[in-house]
């Protein structure tokens, strides 16, 4: 068991610590000119590991190459060099005549100077001679002719250029205001749902989590599609129709088109939370407080709401760091606002400036961890649960007016959800949103009709797409549903300091955004220990390990769950009776665990589906994903393929949904852990 525990605290620390720990490494790192002196030793030490016959050769044809000016300076600097004055200022032909005469030290000496001069001005063409014979960071630092130090001048540079500190400010502002209105919005639904009598609550439900199986990009196109400058409403009904707007001047783009692309997007998160801490909340206190002559909105505000205060927290952190890492809605619904993940995108893979995307990851990151550690301090210094049993719960007759308001405002949001799946579908079978709405499967077949004045027709093989998405992901889901259980059952067993530790370490994940393990496995993945036939940037395993182990805790947490209310003497039974560890995990826990197992497969995969920020970073000319593909193809306008896409992922998620729940229906375990 020891030896299983140090195994995953192993690969926790490769794959979650030390990504975050090299992008702290990235955003200091500097360079600075190495002197001439050192160059030129560091050049005699990597030349004696070259044969000399290779040497004369290289320099030989280099030699040939130089003339004029050029090879007047090499030569004099090469007598200089060895100690040579008799032959100062002398053309080079005559101190090649010359040398000769001068004796067989003068002359070896005169050669591996002049020898030295020539490679010294060919420094960067002989790194590449030499660069079997040496190490990858010997390679590079003599080719660049810098050495690395530690600097503060990529935090200056951030913080002093307008561009850089004003994506920062901005981000923190909308991810702010997004945050409050979901929030409020996942509430009321929450409340509605487990403290009225609403006849929708299967409705507002399914609403409400609905975003959840599809690319969070697709919120933003579907609001152009409706909004935008050729929205079917503004361009279509507002301007065309009654003439009350200009849709090129009003429309969705901008500050407030983010923060309702986020408010659909990231409202599943929200509610999740709220409705299980609503679920589960002792009602008998409010029913008490009722009893006692307190009204509905007292016994709301002085007993209700304190109570989901945790619920309410963790939903505000949750939405908060998932809006300010927000990558396609920005990029897509935007427009001239961009936002702290976009511009690590560009720093990153637009600039190649990977100190810079450090600097912004690290700074992303902060305001997450912080209010994380703020917040559980607060929460930590009183009790909002009941410590007994919660049993039958209750819920007062809503009164009329309450049950009108509340329902028309969750209806309305509902329908307005509705309605963007239902824009996706429709937009999947138009020829050309916004200019030609005739109907056609072309997009479908890959190839969207277009007007070349407004985009190109583009192939696109999409079934391939989607089945190496699929495939991806499906690795993903099996490696790390199975390795959830596996590592929740550890952790479980040991416990102890390390077992917190590991726990912690997989809970990282939760606070820290995507974008920064994107980049974070970039800089730690791309040469591993300066090993670069052990890279893997580019690899279909970069984008696996990146989904599994920031995803761990989906099957993680439900395993311990379970695992708390097992006996522990049943294993110790089997195994006083000759079974093996591992035969006691296979045989008599891993039954149990089929649930969370199933858990932990379904979110990896279907969250790895429809993910953006980390993986954009990660995908490559030859291994992509659909939803990355989605957000390219509604960045450039293309709208029909971008549907047919999406549709194509939902059709999928929900079609994988289907059988693993009905894979977990067709029967529970049983005997004595069943029965736990």
């Amino acid at each position: 068991m020891r030896l299983a525990f140090w195994a995953i605290f192993g690969l926790l620390v490769v794959f979650i610590l030390v990504p975050v720990l090299m992008l702290f490494q990235e955003s200091f790192r500097g360079v600075q000119p190495i002197g001439e002196e050192q160059l030129r030793e560091e050049l005699l030490g990597v030349l004696a590991k070259v044969p000399e016959a290779e040497q004369a050769r290289w320099a030989g044809e280099w030699l040939e190459r130089i003339e004029g000016a050029e090879r007047v300076e090499v030569y004099a600097q090469a007598v200089r060099a060895a100690g040579l004055t008799e032959l100062e200022g002398l053309a080079p032909e005559e101190i090649d005549e010359r040398v000769s005469a001068l004796g067989e030290a003068k002359r070896e000496a005169f050669e591996a100077a002049l020898r030295m001069e020539v490679f010294s001005g060919k420094r960067a063409p002989l790194m590449f001679k030499v660069k079997p014979y040496i190490s990858v960071a010997e390679f590079e630092r003599l080719r660049s002719g810098e050495e690395p130090i530690l600097t503060l001048e990529h935090y200056r540079k951030v913080l002093t250029t307008s561009y850089l500190w004003g994506s920062i400010t901005r981000s923190l502002k909308i991810a702010f205001v997004s945050m409050i209105f979901i929030v409020g919005v996942a509430y009321l639904f929450a409340y509605v749902i487990n403290r009225t009598t609403s006849r929708m609550k299967g409705f507002f439900n399914a609403m409400m989590l609905l975003p959840l199986v599809s690319p969070p990009v697709i919120m933003a196109f579907a609001l152009i599609m409706l909004f935008g400058r050729r929205g079917i409403i503004t361009n279509g009904l507002l301007d065309k129709t009654l003439h009350l707007i200009n849709a090129d001047v009003v429309n969705i783009y901008g500050m407030h088109g983010i923060v309702l692309a986020q408010m659909l997007t990231y409202g599943p998160m929200a509610f999740v939370v709220l409705h299980s801490v609503l679920a589960q909340l002792d009602t008998r206190v409010e029913e008490a407080a009722e009893n006692l002559g307190a009204s509905r909105w007292t016994t709301f505000w002085r007993v209700t709401l304190p109570m989901s205060f945790p619920g309410l927290f963790q939903a505000a952190l949750l939405t908060f760091a998932s809006c300010l890492q927000d990558f396609g809605n920005p990029r897509v619904i935007g427009g001239e606002v961009t936002m702290i993940a976009g511009v690590m995108y560009d720093q990153m893979i637009g600039f190649q400036n990977a100190n810079v995307a450090a600097v912004l990851g690290i700074i992303l990151l902060m305001p997450s961890v912080l209010a994380y550690a703020i917040g559980n301090l607060l929460l930590a210094r009183k009790t909002y649960a009941s410590k007994e049993s919660v049993g039958m719960q209750y819920v007062a007759e809503t009164p009329r007016g309450a049950r009108i308001a509340f329902g028309a405002s969750c209806l309305a949001y509902s329908v307005f959800v509705l309605a963007m799946y239902v824009t996706i579908v429709w937009g999947s079978f138009v020829k050309v949103w916004g200019q030609d709405n005739s109907l056609t499967l072309a997009n479908y077949m890959g190839v969207q009709s277009a007007d070349a004045s407004y985009m190109e027709a583009e192939p696109t093989d999409m079934a391939s797409l989607m089945t190496g998405s699929v495939k991806i992901m499906g690795i993903a889901g099996l490696i790390g549903g199975m390795l959830a259980v596996v590592t929740g059952y550890v952790l479980e067993r040991v416990r102890g300091k390390m077992a917190n530790l590991a726990g912690y370490l997989i809970m990282l994940t939760v606070a820290l955004p995507g974008v920064v393990f994107g980049i974070g496995y970039i800089l730690s993945f791309n040469a591993p220990l300066g090993i670069r036939e052990l890279s893997l940037t580019g690899t279909v395993w970069i984008i696996v390990l990146l989904v599994v182990f920031t995803r761990l805790y989906g099957g993680v947490m439900p395993t311990q769950a379970v695992l708390k209310k097992v006996d522990e003497a049943t294993e110790e039974a089997a195994m006083s009776l000759g079974a093996s560890r591992l035969y006691t995990f296979r045989r008599v826990v891993f039954p149990v665990l089929r649930r969370p197992w199933l858990l932990g497969t379904l979110y990896i995969f279907v969250s790895g589906l429809v993910a953006l920020g980390g993986v954009v970073f990660l995908t490559s000319a030859k291994v992509t994903l659909a939803s990355v593909q989605i957000y390219i193809l509604a960045e450039q306008g293309k709208y029909g393929l971008a549907c047919s896409q999406t549709t194509y992922l939902i059709i999928v998620v929900l079609v994988v949904q289907s059988i693993i729940w009905l894979m977990e229906g067709r029967g529970q375990p049983k005997g004595v852990l069943a029965a736990a």
